[in-house]
């Protein structure tokens, strides 16, 4: 009889096989294989897992490629010890596409060294399908999976329950993704914004400012453990910036600022503040970037006081650390919240005063 599947039904349903296969098998050896010994033959595994000869050659090739076995021609497929196995995590970065940016290399590079501290490699997965990135994860032989920075879009993709069985997977994240992944059921490490936004707040008040302007996300100060009654928003994604700024400006309470955002919404903002004379310019905490001497030369009038330093290696190592208890001691994946903000004062006289 001809099939009438189209080729990428009949692709994925065979992608879907080899996952099935791959995890079971994975698993069987990790369960009985402690040290070193003799799978059974190829016939009796297609037996037990119920797939075909031809799929279980495809999986033990994929599985000697990571150094579990060795093939020897008529004596079948080797376990080799423990000790010698490659253990990887995979890494999916952003959307997983070709070519990715890795615009948090601190998390990265941390990740990769505290994972290399515990004889665990780190493999990039990609793919321009995200729904087949579980898929190319599994044939790269990963015990884990993690996700840096997911965008929305993606999310769906990790919380596939079908591919997700006896894989941890593990959302990495500068941005809060802690109600996304909590409620699907996938652990999390995150940053928590809100201890670092209560010493800003407090450090802007003990210099004397009545009135506080943030430009951050509302959603960042609920909760706070501080009254929040003397501050004012001026988010950047509002769609009248320029006006809400004008009319901040012109009020005489206005003196400090919390600046964030995308970098040409800050330069805007300080563009419009350098105009102002030195007797009405405002104290900011800025974030600290690449972009920050520029600044700071181009627009001198500026009374950068402070900045906020990122230290996403916190991160990484927390990840590592979660991933190694699990592949090496077996322990559950945890998910954490951490502050990874500092306040850096700065001391520089010629941007740094005294409200008076």
């Amino acid at each position: 009889m001809k099939n009438n599947y189209p080729d990428a039904v009949m692709t994925e349903k065979r992608d879907r096989i080899i996952f099935d296969a791959l995890m079971q098998i994975s698993r069987y050896i990790d369960e009985n294989y402690e040290e070193e010994g003799y799978l059974p033959s190829e016939s009796k595994m297609s037996r037990m897992f119920g797939v075909s000869s031809g799929t279980i050659r495809s999986v033990l090739a994929m599985i000697a490629e990571n150094n579990f076995i060795t093939s020897y021609p008529r004596r079948g497929h080797y376990v080799v010890p423990r000790r010698y196995r490659i253990m990887k995590v995979g890494l999916v970065l952003g959307t997983g596409k070709e070519s990715p940016f890795i615009h948090n290399s601190e998390i990265v590079s941390s990740l990769i060294y505290h994972l290399r501290l515990s004889r665990i490699h780190c493999q990039i997965i990609q793919s321009s399908q995200p729904e087949k990135l579980i898929l190319r994860a599994a044939a790269h032989g990963v015990r884990a999976l993690v996700w840096l920075d997911p965008p929305l879009e993606i999310m769906p993709y990790i919380n596939d329950d079908e591919q997700m069985s006896n894989f941890p997977q593990l959302v990495v994240s500068n941005s809060s993704r802690r109600t996304l992944t909590a409620e699907n059921g996938i652990n999390y490490i995150v940053t928590n914004p809100k201890p670092h936004i209560e010493k800003r707040i407090r450090f802007l008040r003990d210099r004397g400012h009545r009135m506080i302007v943030s430009m951050d996300s509302k959603s960042h100060w609920d909760n706070l453990n501080i009254d929040t009654d003397d501050i004012y928003f001026l988010e950047f994604d509002a769609f009248n910036l320029e006006e809400r700024l004008e009319k901040l400006i012109s009020n005489p309470l206005f003196s400090s600022l919390m600046v964030t955002g995308p970098t040409m919404i800050r330069e805007k903002v300080f563009k419009a503040l350098n105009k102002l004379p030195e007797d009405r310019q405002p104290e900011l905490l800025v974030p600290s970037d690449e972009l920050l001497g520029y600044f700071r030369h181009q627009y001198s009038n500026l009374k950068i006081i402070a900045m906020t330093e990122f230290h996403g290696e916190k991160l990484g190592q927390l990840a590592a650390e979660e991933l190694s208890g699990y592949i090496l001691d077996k322990k559950p994946i945890q998910s954490h919240e951490v502050s990874v903000h500092q306040l850096k004062i700065l001391t520089d006289a010629d941007y740094v005063s005294k409200v008076k």
